[in-house]
């Protein structure tokens, strides 16, 4: 049984396609996908040999070698495209999945699909999809006792993305959106209001300041709260 925050992020995953389960710690989630009849093979990538102990352990365990993988990888360096169809990044910090994905150019066809699950920073790696003409197609939550976590699916488009100011901090999990939603929006708004109002009146911050009354501002406004 996979934890909710990662069961969040198999549900978003295509069936009947090879994945690429990047930082994948203990490998659990190629294991449910596989076991499950969701991917045909997958592979469980990680920075070391010894990050990736528990991973090859368990798909031992399930009797899985043949159809899983156990790689090391520094992000998708060492991961061919014909083996990443569904390419799944969760349990990072949100600048870090940035980084990963901008060394990576066979991610840019919309063939390719991104599960993105980031623990902090979520505005750096949506800035960055927007950016780099991703398209993110859909963002879904999931709590685990007092904390909500978010996951993203997403592929690029090569188009330009309008968006408003606020949409890096909140992407389409807006105020009114319910569940998680709300919860996740209430918490990133209280931060953005909480940073604004320690900095708000020391001049070398202004700048930053400026930004954030304008996100605080024009998000409310199109939130009507």
């Amino acid at each position: 049984m996979l934890t909710k925050r990662l069961q969040m992020a198999a549900d978003l995953i295509a069936p009947g396609r090879p994945v690429a389960d990047i930082g994948a710690d203990h490998g659990k989630l190629a294991v449910w996908l596989v076991k499950n009849g969701v991917s045909p093979s997958a592979v469980a990538a990680d920075i070391s040999e010894n990050a990736l102990k528990s991973a090859l352990f368990n798909v031992k365990r399930a009797d899985l070698e043949g159809e899983i993988e156990v790689a090391v990888s520094d992000g998708l360096a060492e991961i061919p495209p014909e083996k990443a169809d569904e390419i799944v990044i969760a349990g990072m910090g949100g600048e870090l999945i940035a980084e990963i994905l901008s060394r990576c150019e066979y991610i840019k066809d919309p063939r390719k699909h991104l599960v993105l699950q980031p623990m902090t920073r979520s505005e750096d790696l949506r800035s960055f999809l927007l950016e780099n003409r991703f398209y993110i197609e859909k963002e879904v939550t999931a709590s685990e006792k007092s904390r909500v976590y978010i996951a993203m699916s997403a592929r690029y488009s090569g188009e330009d993305n309008a968006y408003p100011v606020w949409y890096p901090y909140f992407g389409g999990l807006a105020a009114n959106s319910g569940g998680g939603g709300k919860r996740f929006s209430e918490k990133q708004l209280l931060r953005l209001e909480k940073r604004y109002n320690s900095i708000k009146n020391i001049e070398k911050h202004g700048m930053e300041a400026e930004k954030l009354k304008n996100i605080i501002y024009t998000y409310r406004k199109d939130m009507n709260i």
